[in-house]
């Protein structure tokens, strides 16, 4: 492991400002003539960066390369980390180094940027099948066309403890080309945008993975892009325990059936954050409904509020393009290792309903053989007859029930399982629906 030193106004060249050891003291105490003045001198010194080397950074450096792009060329492999350290205390960790152009900056092989920030007028992006991640790192967009982004082949960033500070309404995040874009305990600040996410998915899509951030500077849609059937590929957006403003649509209509995007716990407001649920598919949305709810089922715990699960098709859905979806698992839904459990789920529909229109998986371990996996189901696995019209439910209440209350009872008795949170499928195949699943199943 080598270290190599960086403050602007550094005049290092070849191996000067690389060292075997790392250094103790201060930058003054180096010298000028023992630094580089940019990460790009650095990874021009005479021995190239290699993997698990350490570039140091002056909290104080403050380098801009103009309107010229900065393109940095990492190691593969297991990467290399920059590190911005105290300007008077070189072994403490102190956030502040920054480097900054009117142009694009990417990075290229793998690295971590750590308290280190980046300013551009143009796109911050890792390379192709490269990985950059930044950590209690500010990143500062300021013209429209600005994104953070991995949107050349393979690549992908992510986003630790970080901050986006953006100048523009049409800031926001990118992913393409296989690309993948992961904010974790990230923030959206400065002016509001428009959109979250925008202007990606062709050339074999995009994953968005954001869990634990603040995006309340997004006011219009947090999937902003839904592409087009021709040209954009795969979309996988997963936000997760966000905070959200007020209003803020989950995303535009999709194109294609391998385009999801699924919002889990994201509220404005402390009462919503433990039910809320959206998902957004070629074939229609699921929202949490606190209109329409099965009495029976246990209130949320922190918001006390009880919910269903809304189902809405669209005309796309049919017995090949249809919803599915994972039923949330509740801690009250536990499978227990007996020849007796029988999973009931209850659901009200205006439209009568068949096992064709909807059908829900149970996959559990077997009770015996743990690592092999048992499955029931509902579905009329008959494609050449028509389906059943499920079980009427004369027990059940609702509040704000439809016309036809129902009832799902999967039997695992003749296949006992062990204990388990169980993996539920929900399919829905009917097109221009609308069904209110209970929140919670049954166990009998």
């Amino acid at each position: 492991m080598a270290f190599y030193y960086v403050k602007s106004g550094g005049t290092a060249t070849g191996d000067a400002g690389r060292y075997a050891t790392q250094q103790t003291g201060s930058f003054a105490g180096l010298g000028s003539a023992n630094y580089y003045n940019s990460l790009l001198d650095a990874i021009a010194a005479t021995t190239p960066l290699a993997e698990s080397d350490v570039v140091v950074c002056s909290d104080l450096h403050d380098y801009d390369n103009l309107n010229a792009l900065i393109q940095y060329t990492y190691p593969d492999g297991a990467g290399v980390m920059v590190m911005s350290v105290s300007d008077t205390n070189i072994e403490a960790y102190s956030k502040g180094a920054k480097e900054q152009t009117n142009s694009s900056i990417e990075s290229l092989g793998n690295v971590k940027y750590i308290g280190f920030t980046h300013d551009t007028g143009a796109v911050i992006e890792a390379g192709g099948n490269s990985n950059a991640t930044y950590v209690d790192s500010e990143l500062f967009l300021t013209t429209s066309s600005d994104a953070v982004a991995a949107i050349t082949d393979g690549a992908r960033i992510e986003l630790i403890d970080c901050e986006i500070n953006c100048a523009n309404a049409n800031n926001g995040i990118r992913a393409s080309a296989a690309g993948t874009v992961v904010l974790r305990n990230t923030n959206i600040t400065g002016v509001n945008i428009n959109n979250l996410i925008l202007q990606s998915y062709t050339n074999g899509g995009g994953v968005f993975h954001v869990e634990g951030c603040d995006l309340t500077n997004v006011t219009g849609t947090l999937n902003g892009d839904g592409g087009s059937q021709n040209f954009d590929d795969l979309i996988d957006v997963r936000i997760d325990m966000c905070t959200i403003s007020n209003g803020v649509a989950r995303s535009v209509a999709l194109s294609n059936y391998n385009q999801n995007v699924l919002v889990t716990r994201c509220s404005d407001a402390s009462a919503g954050h433990d039910y809320n649920f959206g998902y957004t598919g070629f074939s229609g949305n699921i929202d949490q409904s606190t209109t329409t709810y099965r009495n029976e089922d246990e209130a949320f715990t922190e918001s006390s509020t009880q919910i269903s699960y809304e189902v809405v098709s669209n005309t796309n859905c049919s017995k090949t393009t249809p919803i599915v979806f994972k039923f949330p698992i509740l801690q009250y839904s536990k499978l227990s290792q007996t020849s007796s459990d029988v999973l009931t789920f209850f659901l009200t529909c205006d439209d009568t309903l068949t096992n064709d229109d909807i059908f829900i998986e149970v996959q559990y371990p077997d009770g015996t053989n743990k690592q092999v996996p048992n499955k029931v189901t509902s579905q009329n696995l008959n494609y050449f007859t028509p389906g059943t019209t499920l079980t009427t439910d004369g027990t059940s209440t609702w509040t704000g029930a439809l016309t036809n209350n129902y009832l799902v009872a999967l039997d695992t008795s003749s296949d006992p399982g062990a204990d388990c949170q169980p993996i539920v499928t929900v399919t829905v195949t009917r097109p221009s629906t609308t069904i209110n699943i209970a929140s919670e199943y049954e166990l009998s």
